[in-house]
C-alpha cells in the first residue's frame, strides 16, 4: 500500500497543503494526473505539485477558488 493521505489544509482559496504517511518521490507528486479531488460540483483538478520540505509534504495548486464549506474530508 502507498503512502496515505493524514490532512489537508487550506492555505489560500487555490493552494492546498497535503500531509502523507511516508515519504514521496519528487517524480510521482510533480504530475498531476496522480490526484484526484473529488466531492465538488464542479470539477475541480490539481494544476501543479510539488514537495515541501522534500519529504512528506505536497503543495497543490488547484485550478479554482475553494471557499471552506466547498469540501470536506
Amino acid at each position: 500500500l502507498g503512502p496515505q493521505l493524514i490532512s489537508a489544509i487550506q492555505v489560500a482559496p487555490n493552494i492546498i497543503h497535503l500531509f502523507f504517511s511516508d515519504n514521496l518521490e519528487s517524480e510521482s507528486v510533480e504530475s498531476t494526473e496522480n490526484y484526484y479531488l473529488g466531492g465538488f460540483s464542479d470539477g475541480v483538478d490539481v494544476q501543479s505539485a510539488h514537495l515541501i520540505y522534500e519529504r512528506k509534504f505536497i503543495k497543490a495548486s488547484i485550478g479554482m477558488e475553494l471557499q471552506p464549506y466547498d469540501y470536506r474530508m
